[in-house]
């Protein structure tokens, strides 16, 4: 047997350890109850407590955690540095519009915003602690789930998009890791690609790729029964042969299909609202 094949078989071998391994300590996190879920009260924790949690989960988890953080700090920096463009052949009264070319992924993000007539903190609530909920009211989306939820301020998820533009963009799936964190009034849900050896990719989807995107959730100034959302879409569909300023089309028109669907679901959350 030559010896490229023997370090083949090896690498294999180790590559499956590692699968095993992680599935079987996921389980071992579930199972005996050392998944820390999220609930309403873990978004009124102090960082202090929140950190103090970072500290209890499984060593193979900590990369997951730390993705999550860098993700975040990614986010804030394209919010605070990017010159948005606004495209107003989409934007209306009730929903904004803008793109900007990102240089280091080579890609068009787009930036959204909204009122919704619900408070900040119930829409994170809803949209963190709900995900495999997306479906029900997003048909964007054909399916959602909480692969493991992390700490209460991080999740790893796995999402399945509806196609888009008459099917030009056939479905993509994605293995994301979500991590939220609050400064002042505002809100941050951020997330970006990752991998979980259960969720490899597959010959049914193509696989997105999920740069550091997300949402803000900030009390409308002097209205704090409402919220301004912004969003940042920033993906790449992996879709070749067909023009950037197509696709950009598409995705834009998609994420503000996705608001509007939004705006729907925040009066069916002020009405239960109101019913209590």
């Amino acid at each position: 047997m030559g010896r490229g094949l023997i370090t083949d078989l090896l690498s294999r071998s180790l590559y499956f350890s590692l699968q095993f391994l992680l599935n079987d300590r996921a389980t071992e996190v579930i199972s005996a109850g050392r998944e820390i879920r999220t609930n309403d009260a873990s978004h009124g924790l102090s960082r202090s407590q929140l950190l103090l949690e970072d500290k209890h989960i499984p060593v193979e988890l900590q990369p997951y955690l730390e993705q999550g953080k860098r993700t975040y700090e990614s986010f804030k920096q394209i919010l605070q540095n990017t010159a948005w463009e606004p495209m107003t052949m989409l934007s209306d009264d009730v929903i904004k519009i803008a793109s900007a070319y990102n240089r280091d992924s080579r890609l068009t993000m787009f930036h959204l915003e909204t009122v919704v007539n619900v408070p900040a903190d119930m829409v994170f609530r809803e949209d963190w602690d709900h995900v495999p909920d997306y479906p029900k009211w997003n048909p964007n989306f054909l399916h959602t789930e909480v692969i493991l939820r992390i700490t209460p301020q991080c999740q790893l998820t796995y999402k399945v998009s509806s196609p888009v533009g008459n099917g030009l963009i056939w479905s993509r799936d994605a293995v994301t890791i979500m991590y939220w964190d609050k400064e002042g009034n505002n809100t941050y849900m951020t997330f970006s690609s990752s991998s979980w050896p259960a969720f490899p990719p597959s010959s049914q989807y193509v696989r997105a790729t999920f740069f550091p995107q997300g949402f803000v959730y900030s009390p409308l100034p002097g209205h704090p029964d409402k919220t301004l959302i912004q969003w940042i879409n920033h993906v790449d569909v992996h879709l070749a042969f067909v023009p950037a300023s197509v696709i950009n089309l598409v995705l834009a028109k998609a994420c503000k299909d996705g608001l509007i669907h939004y705006q729907e679901r925040a009066k069916t959350l002020r009405k239960k609202m109101e019913e209590v």
